[in-house]
């Protein structure tokens, strides 16, 4: 039943209101639950009783372990590089001259430079010997006969070492040897020796009418030097080229055609380049020595 007054007025009755104010209450208490509980949810979970020495010692042992994977390949590398006998710069010199016909095989940088380093202190040696015996006048042979065939002799062989080590070294650069290098280096020396005869014979001819002679003449002569220049600046260029392609340049693919690489690791790389220094080191120092001792036979022959 309801009481007059609250039917007569209108109003609502307090029962309802606090009704009402209690349901609001367990909707706000409700939704303040869930917000922390999800707030708790999002939160990283932490490790309990967690020693910090321990994990100190977690991370270095991890370090460790990643620097040993690191240098363990560079050790193994450097153990089966070049330290044996067989693949010394002793060995590359010896397979220079066993490799002179040679002409369809690569070799190495490092093979390069070994035998260069090597084969520099052979020619000091046999040059020496054969300047020793053409002094001796003692014997009833031509001494000086003799050494100079057997210096001849031992050029020729020298040149065809170092030409199939050129091309041996073109080929590990990736190259055709005859193609981009010895054709038109053979061909401009060829053009160099013709244009010298010619201007010797020019020069023999004509004499001192070189300097009187018609402007038409004059011109074709100008033209001729010009033509001689030109050609030896090619004969320079590809000469530059060889030198430079064979003493520094190497290609580590392994589908080359003419074979596979060889002393491509860091190990022989480091020792050719070490074999280059010393190679220009001894040159360098030669040149100062021949040149301090003309000198002084120089000053001397004046007196």
């Amino acid at each position: 039943m309801v009481s007059k007054t609250s039917a007569g007025t209108g109003k609502k009755s307090p029962a309802s209101a606090k009704a009402k104010k209690s349901a609001l209450k367990t909707t706000a208490k409700t939704t303040a639950v869930k917000k922390t509980s999800k707030t708790v949810d999002t939160q990283v979970p932490v490790k309990e009783n967690v020693n910090p020495l321990e994990e100190v010692m977690e991370i270095k042992a991890h370090n460790a372990e990643k620097k040993v994977s690191k240098t363990a390949p560079k050790a193994a590398e450097a153990q089966s590089c070049c330290c044996c006998c067989k693949d010394g710069i002793f060995s590359s010199w010896v397979r220079g001259y066993k490799n002179m016909f040679n002409f369809k095989g690569r070799a190495s940088r490092y093979e390069f430079w070994g035998f260069s380093l090597m084969n520099l202190f052979f020619m000091l040696f046999v040059i020496g010997g054969l300047l020793l015996l053409s002094t001796n006048t003692t014997s009833a042979f031509s001494i000086d006969t003799i050494c100079a065939v057997l210096f001849v002799a031992f050029l020729l062989i020298e040149v065809i070492v170092y030409l199939a080590l050129a091309v041996r070294r073109l080929h590990d650069g990736g190259y055709t040897a005859w193609k981009g290098f010895f054709r038109p280096f053979i061909f401009s020396v060829i053009a160099c020796i013709l244009f010298s005869v010619g201007s010797a014979y020019i020069v023999e001819q004509m004499g001192n009418q070189l300097l009187e002679a018609d402007g038409l003449t004059q011109i074709w002569l100008s033209l001729f030097v010009i033509v001689f220049i030109f050609v030896l600046l090619i004969c320079m260029y590809y000469g530059a080229k060889i030198f430079i392609v064979t003493s520094f340049y190497e290609e580590d693919r392994e589908d080359n055609e003419y074979g596979e690489v060889r002393y491509a690791t860091a190990c022989y790389k480091a020792k050719a380049l070490k074999y280059t220094a010393l190679y220009y080191i001894i040159i360098t120092c030669m040149n100062f020595i021949t040149q301090q001792i003309n000198s002084y036979l120089h000053i001397i022959n004046q007196f």
